[in-house]
């Protein structure tokens, strides 16, 4: 019985951290769509071919920077290259699909607590169907451990993993 209730234990930690890391990776998708939407939205208004045309880079006419505004050509440029590198950088973290595999972890690892939570609590069983019992949900924690998604060090950590 004390091994089961330290698999329960064991098994709270991993929900509350896989939920820990859902909520952080659904804000850190938040934060970055919110800047890339922003920086694509800047260059969509016009900025950029508004000062494009004011630096004479649309073919109209010659190079034209005005002494001691250099700063401005490379603020375009970094502007320009900003909003597809954000961009890119948002698919590349998919912090989104991350967030749904570790709400989906925390409530596989919450069912199983359950079901530990209902053995403890229900009829007594004879010592050779406990065991066989407890030998199923161990199975089921080591199944949850290799199919689910992996917590990060710090994630483990924050709840005493």
């Amino acid at each position: 019985m004390s091994d089961l209730l330290k698999l329960k234990e064991e098994i709270g930690k991993r929900a509350r951290a896989h939920e820990n890391s859902a909520e952080y990776h659904r804000s850190m998708d938040a934060k970055l769509g919110g800047a890339t939407k922003m920086v694509s939205a800047i260059l969509g208004a016009g900025v950029f071919g508004g000062l494009v045309s004011k630096l004479g880079l649309d073919g109209k006419g010659s190079l034209s920077v005005p002494p001691g505004w250099e700063w401005l050509y490379w603020l375009v440029l970094a502007v320009s290259l900003a909003g597809p590198a954000l961009a890119a950088l948002q698919i590349h973290l998919h912090d989104a699909a991350d967030a749904v595999q570790h709400r989906k972890s925390s409530a596989d690892y919450r069912l199983l607590a359950g079901e530990i939570e209902d053995f403890l609590n229900g009829p007594k069983l004879d010592p050779a169907d406990a065991q066989r019992k407890s030998s199923e949900f161990d199975k089921k924690f080591q199944q949850l451990l290799n199919d689910g998604i992996s917590l990060s060090p710090r994630a483990r950590n924050d709840v005493g993993l």
